[in-house]
């Protein structure tokens, strides 16, 4: 066996060749020589992608995938917050978003080549309940209650909430206020078309207390 233009030889492996066209030539006790060219081409570099920077509501459920361009043999996730991940060997990593956070990756192939990416988590903290605007309580089946909407997955509990009027004189009140419907009554009499003030103690999955004030405008 010979490589190129190299004397004949009786051993017929060829280790550490570079990227390059190789002549291979077999001759046998005969001395016939059979020849066929070998190619051999360099891999293209490891990569992994994990995209571009997210943006993600409080709470949100979030997935991310790990995209590498050719066959790996194992892959490693982590986070800059170093919370405990589910399964930090499997090619996606789902987690709920609580805090801004980075998370990396590394992959290596079976040729123990490696190749990492880091993608950043924003968490956006908007106010995630909807306080209504307007309602009207004349029995029309029809917007007839004023309630807070929050948005589950962010807020832990809504607690006290309170309504005044104008003067500042508190016309409802109720301690728990993830069930608190107000059907525009004071003392059991309708309350005048004019606006409220909303006031509602909340509390987020992330541990952070809130007081949230709004108005709603009773029509009639």
């Amino acid at each position: 066996y010979a490589l190129n233009e190299a004397i004949f030889s009786t051993n017929n492996r060829f280790t550490t060749l570079e990227a390059n066209s190789y002549q291979i030539r077999i001759q046998d006790a005969q001395g016939c020589e059979w020849d066929t060219l070998l190619v051999i081409e360099n891999l293209p570099e490891l990569e992994v992608e994990l995209g571009d920077m997210r943006r993600v509501g409080l709470g949100e459920s979030l997935t991310l995938e790990a995209i590498p361009n050719r066959t790996i043999s194992s892959i490693e996730w982590s986070n800059s917050t170093k919370d405990s991940l589910d399964c930090p060997t499997c090619p996606n990593q789902t987690f709920q978003a609580l805090q801004n956070t980075s998370y990396s990756v590394e992959v290596l192939d079976e040729n123990g080549c490696s190749a990492t990416d880091v993608v950043q988590i924003v968490v956006l903290r908007d106010v995630p309940i909807y306080i209504p605007t307007v309602f009207s309580p004349n029995d029309d089946g029809e917007n007839d209650f004023f309630q807070l909407y929050p948005r589950t997955s962010a807020v832990k509990e809504i607690g006290q909430v309170r309504i005044f009027n104008r003067w500042g004189e508190l016309v409802f009140e109720q301690v728990d206020g993830n069930d608190a419907i107000w059907d525009g009554r004071y003392k059991g009499q309708l309350l005048p078309a004019e606006v409220y003030v909303v006031s509602a103690n909340v509390e987020y999955i992330d541990g952070r207390k809130e007081v949230l004030r709004g108005e709603v405008t009773l029509v009639r």
